[in-house]
């Protein structure tokens, strides 16, 4: 529930400092179209433009939060660590040359005559 929560807080953050960058940038954008110092092409343009600005520091984040749900993973301990498991399956004891899994003959490939 940590990383859900500070995924949350830093997403909001980062988008916090994109709508305010674009929330900075509108009104020189509008002063300068009125006294016509800029083109209302331009204008546009770059308004669009400025929360890219902050795409490197967007995937950033991003990128954290991929390491800190991996830390979290990384730190819980599984179930499957906790059994023992043989690491091949056991043969039937009576039968020689029988499959491990089935107890009957091994697996023919397919596609091949003999």
């Amino acid at each position: 529930m940590a990383t859900l929560r500070l995924a949350f807080a830093s997403s909001l953050a980062l988008e916090l400092i994109a709508a305010m960058s674009v929330a900075l940038v509108a009104p020189e954008i509008g002063l300068r179209l009125d006294y016509g110092h800029l083109l209302l092409r331009t204008g546009l343009f770059v308004l669009i433009l400025a929360p890219e600005a902050y795409l490197p520091l967007r995937t950033l984040g991003a990128q954290f939060h991929v390491t800190v749900d991996g830390l979290a993973v990384a730190r819980r301990p599984s179930r499957s660590w906790k059994r023992q498991r043989p690491l091949l399956p056991l043969v039937s004891a009576g039968r020689r040359g029988s499959g491990p899994v089935t107890g009957g003959p091994p697996p023919r490939p397919s596609g091949y005559r003999t």
